[in-house]
């Protein structure tokens, strides 16, 4: 709970102000999970401070919530084309990744356990600068702070699936940047490559570097020579 609650506020993910008269201010809460690695074994524990989006109201809260979502065929043609052109495939997590992407007018409560109060003892809430879990339209908010970042790279977006993306790099090889939600898989033949595009993530988003791809969405991904097979 501690890092999680430090990462929203160095993401200064809300400003603390007054409750507004004029406002409806959402309940939040805490939820806990617990990720798993490619041996079975418990790799970390996970808090997060979450939004109760079902108390936003259409028009006032939010509009838009579409989200290109990955296909499952996408990811699968993505390790063909790896196992054939021999492409190092790296993994990183977006830590946070709501948090990067801007939001509109929404006052939050504060996270039990980090409550402040005004000087009076006012009580005051969280005017969220940037989006939150939870939030009906988080998640296109995050895809589109991430997709606008890529593009101004030099990627463009495959047609058949918005959440794949492709760029010819200046040695005639392809890289490709696979989005699936907070996780990230990217694919190239050159490792000096694959680094500069994770340094050029880091430097925009708290990523997690998570190495060589060995397990993805509960599957683990196991290496062969000329294959790559999926458990």
């Amino acid at each position: 709970m501690q890092a999680e609650f430090e990462s929203l506020e160095d993401n200064k993910t809300w400003t603390l102000v007054r409750e507004p008269k004029d406002r409806k201010v959402l309940p939040g809460k805490w939820v806990y999970k617990v990720k798993y690695g490619a041996d079975g074994q418990i790799d970390k524990y996970k808090a997060r401070y979450v939004a109760k989006g079902f108390a936003q109201v259409e028009g006032l809260d939010f509009s838009d919530t579409y989200t290109p979502k990955c296909k499952p065929e996408t990811f699968r043609i993505l390790l063909a084309i790896a196992a054939q052109k021999d492409l190092h495939l790296s993994q990183m997590d977006v830590k946070s990744a709501y948090f990067h992407s801007t939001i509109e007018e929404i006052y939050l409560e504060q996270p039990e356990g980090f409550v402040k109060q005004g000087e009076n003892g006012q009580r005051l809430v969280c005017k969220l600068n940037k989006s939150i879990y939870g939030l009906k339209q988080v998640a296109k908010n995050s895809y589109e702070a991430l997709a606008n970042l890529l593009v101004s790279k030099g990627y463009q977006r495959s047609r058949n699936d918005y959440c794949l993306f492709v760029r010819k790099e200046t040695d005639g090889t392809f890289s490709y940047v696979l989005v699936w939600v907070d996780d990230i898989i990217v694919a190239e033949v050159n490792d000096e490559i694959i680094d500069a595009i994770k340094s050029m993530l880091k430097e925009n988003f708290k990523m997690d570097d998570r190495d060589t791809l060995h397990w993805f969405l509960g599957m683990r991904i196991l290496r062969l020579e000329n294959m790559i097979t999926i458990d």
